[in-house]
Formats: C-alpha cells, sequence, structure tokens
C-alpha cells in the first residue's frame, strides 16, 4: 500500500510540474502576444478624434476635433480638421478618442475581440466610463470603455443596421 501511496504522490507532483510548466509557457505566449498587440493600432480612417498633444505643431491644434483620414503606417496618420485643413503624422499617442453625443450616434469598436465593428451608442454612463453599444448586425447591447470606442463619421449602408 505504500508503493501506492508514494506513486500517486509522485504521479501528483508530476501532474503539478506539467500545470506549472503549461502555466508558465502560456504566460510567457500572453507575454510575446502582448508584446505584439502593443504595435496593434487603434487607428482607423473615419474615425473622429480629439489632438490631446500640445507638442504637435506647437500646440495650435491642442483639444481640436480632427478626422482621419488615412493610417499612413502603424500608430500614425494623416487627418483633416472641421476647417478642411490636413494634419500630417499625427501619432496615435497624440490623440483620444471621441464618445459622440446625440440620439443613436455610430461608434467603432478600436480595441478588444469587437475591434473593428460598428455600431450604435445606446446609453452613456460618464461617472463609469461606460458605452453601452448595439454593433451592426446583432440584437445584443454590449458595454465597452470609453477607450475602445470612438465616434465613426463614415456611412453606413442601409443593410447594415
Amino acid at each position: 500500500a505504500s508503493g501506492t501511496t508514494t506513486s500517486a504522490a509522485a504521479a501528483s507532483t508530476d501532474r503539478r510540474r506539467n500545470e506549472g510548466a503549461s502555466a508558465t509557457s502560456t504566460a510567457a505566449s500572453s507575454a510575446s502576444s502582448s508584446k505584439r498587440s502593443r504595435f496593434q493600432t487603434w487607428l482607423a480612417p473615419q474615425l473622429r478624434v480629439r489632438i490631446v498633444s500640445e507638442k504637435y505643431a506647437r500646440g495650435k491644434f491642442y483639444n481640436v476635433k480632427v478626422v482621419v483620414d488615412e493610417v499612413t503606417q502603424p500608430g500614425v496618420c494623416n487627418c483633416f480638421t472641421e476647417q478642411g485643413k490636413l494634419l500630417e503624422d499625427l501619432h496615435e499617442e497624440d490623440l483620444e478618442t471621441l464618445i459622440p453625443k446625440g440620439e443613436n450616434p455610430v461608434v467603432m469598436v478600436v480595441q478588444g475581440q469587437h475591434r473593428g465593428q460598428r455600431g450604435v451608442l445606446v446609453e452613456r454612463d460618464k461617472r463609469k466610463s461606460k458605452a453601452f453599444v448595439r454593433l451592426m448586425g446583432e440584437a445584443d447591447i454590449e458595454c465597452f470603455s470609453f477607450d475602445d470606442i470612438c465616434e465613426h463619421v463614415g456611412a453606413a449602408e442601409a443593410g447594415d443596421w
């Protein structure tokens, strides 16, 4: 009986070692995936954003709302002001997402599993910085952080909703 207990204990130790190795490889995989995702930009054409850098153009456009025209490379874009002026080489760290006001505005998810999907902003909770969005083609309403969505100004096709 003592041999059975010893082999059960050994099997248990082996199992814990394997689980530990699995957890370690999962953590390493997660870390490398996290490293890759740092280079994945949230910028996309037709997003309305705010310039939050006081350094870009010596602060001339600080706090100005612009629309992303094109993403020229990961994390860098060209934008247009409301007056039609082209602003080049804006970096994503110089910008922040905008949560639109008004009835049923269109937003795009810029981070997370629904990244790239558009939807209608149904409700916002400023106190918790949360937004409730009905994604295109979905009946359910999803909850997002204000940082995970942004106003989208592109035209929606009639069949999208």
